[in-house]
C-alpha cells in the first residue's frame, strides 16, 4: 500500500469514489455525477495552484484518494487550506484516510499554511469522529444551509492549527 501524487490516469477511479457518494449519500452537496471532462479540469486546477492531490493505493487499485485546495478566494485567506478525503466503500475501516490526510497535514505545514479546514454534514458521525481523533475542532455548525433529496442539511467546519 502507498500514497502517491494522483495523476490524469488515475481520475476514472477518482470519479467512481466520487460519483457514488454524490448518488448514494447526502454527505456531498452536488446533486449530479460529475464527468470525466469536468473532473480533469478541476484536477489540473488543484495542480496549478501547486496543491497537493494524493491516492493511496495497492496492487494499482486507487483505494482513495485526498487534496486540498484555496479555502475561499480572497488573499486574505491565502494562509488557509480547505480538505477532502474519500475512500472507497469497499476499503474503509482500515485506516486509509488517516494515513492520507497526516499527509496532507505534514504537507500543508511544509508549504507554510497556518490552517486546514474540512467539511462534513452534520449528520455524517464517522467523519465527526475522525476529525476529532486527529485533533481538527469544531469551527461552525450551519443549520439547514443545504438541501439534497428532499431533506435540509447541517454543514459542520472542523479547523486544524497548523502553526503558532
Amino acid at each position: 500500500m502507498k500514497i502517491r501524487n494522483a495523476a490524469e490516469k488515475d481520475l476514472q477511479a477518482i470519479l467512481d469514489i466520487f460519483n457514488y457518494e454524490i448518488v448514494n449519500t447526502e454527505y456531498v452537496y452536488i446533486y449530479e455525477p460529475w464527468n470525466l471532462e469536468y473532473a480533469l479540469g478541476w484536477f489540473q486546477e488543484i495542480q496549478q495552484n501547486n496543491f497537493p492531490f494524493l491516492v493511496i493505493e495497492d496492487d494499482n487499485e486507487i483505494m482513495g484518494y485526498a487534496y486540498y485546495s484555496k479555502f475561499r478566494e480572497r488573499e486574505a485567506y491565502d494562509t488557509t487550506v480547505e480538505y477532502s478525503v474519500y475512500i472507497h466503500r469497499y476499503h474503509r475501516k482500515k485506516g486509509l484516510a488517516r494515513k492520507l490526510v497526516l499527509e496532507l497535514i505534514e504537507r500543508a505545514k511544509e508549504q507554510g499554511y497556518h490552517v486546514m479546514v474540512g467539511g462534513l454534514d452534520a449528520s455524517n458521525v464517522a467523519s465527526y469522529n475522525f476529525h476529532k481523533r486527529l485533533g481538527f475542532t469544531e469551527a461552525a455548525h450551519f443549520k439547514s444551509i443545504a438541501r439534497k433529496n428532499g431533506k435540509w442539511l447541517d454543514l459542520i467546519f472542523f479547523q486544524l492549527m497548523l502553526s503558532e
